[in-house]
């Protein structure tokens, strides 16, 4: 089991910069790294389905289930990211429901397991609960699994890498804004998508800025 561990989080770490790249440089330079980045996108994104096959045939749920539910949580964070992080109008990830209500529902058995700290045994660094539930609440739009996943995000109560509670308000902040903009049939449409984008400190509070996926007219 700590071959595939190691595996996987090696595997992880290729996802991650792939994300981080593109959301970084994905701006600049687009036609030219375009056919690059797709080739590297479809790459990874077969791999994941791989990755997907071996972990349903893997003995590792039996040997260490909180450990495991880590993996399949970062699996499907890996899914959705680097699916949808080339995509600057947000609109890819309303076709990733499935994965977002799965991440969600593993998030919540990763926290109730937590209850018992002798549970929990195996953690990678990155790729943690709160990271997951905070993808969930700011690419999700559907209205239910959202929710659900902001109420186990506003339970969090220890620090869990770099999210702090001045971190998840700020993160709460977009799905505020976004939530007030849904429409009558319930959809979010993409220029009422934002991206929460920088946080300033002042008198020991945060403040978030946040910038619209699409900008609108007069904004632009």
């Amino acid at each position: 089991m700590e071959e595939l561990t190691t595996q996987w989080g090696n595997f992880f770490l290729r996802c991650m910069l792939f994300v981080t790249h593109v959301m970084v440089h994905g701006a600049h330079n687009e036609e030219t790294h375009k056919a690059s980045r797709y080739k590297d996108q479809q790459r990874l994104t077969s791999d994941l389905r791989l990755w997907k096959i071996i972990l349903e045939r893997s003995q590792f749920r039996e040997v260490n289930a909180i450990g495991f539910s880590i993996i399949q949580i970062q699996r499907a964070v890996c899914t959705v990211l680097v699916n949808c992080c080339t995509d600057r109008t947000d609109a890819s990830y309303d076709n990733f429901r499935g994965e977002f209500e799965f991440i969600t529902d593993l998030c919540a058995y990763v926290m109730d397991a937590r209850l018992v700290p002798d549970t929990l045994r195996f953690e990678f660094n990155g790729g943690n609960v709160a990271s997951a539930l905070s993808l969930v609440a700011s690419k999700c739009r559907h209205y239910e699994v959202r929710m659900r996943a902001v109420q186990l995000f506003r339970k969090i109560s220890w620090r869990e890498g770099t999210w702090d509670r001045g971190a998840i308000l700020c993160n709460l902040g977009q799905v505020d804004m976004e939530e007030r903009e849904r429409d009558s049939a319930g959809n979010i449409k993409p220029t009422s998508r934002w991206v929460w984008t920088n946080t300033r400190w002042q008198d020991g509070k945060p403040y978030a800025e946040y910038t619209r996926a699409i900008p609108v007219d007069n904004e632009a």
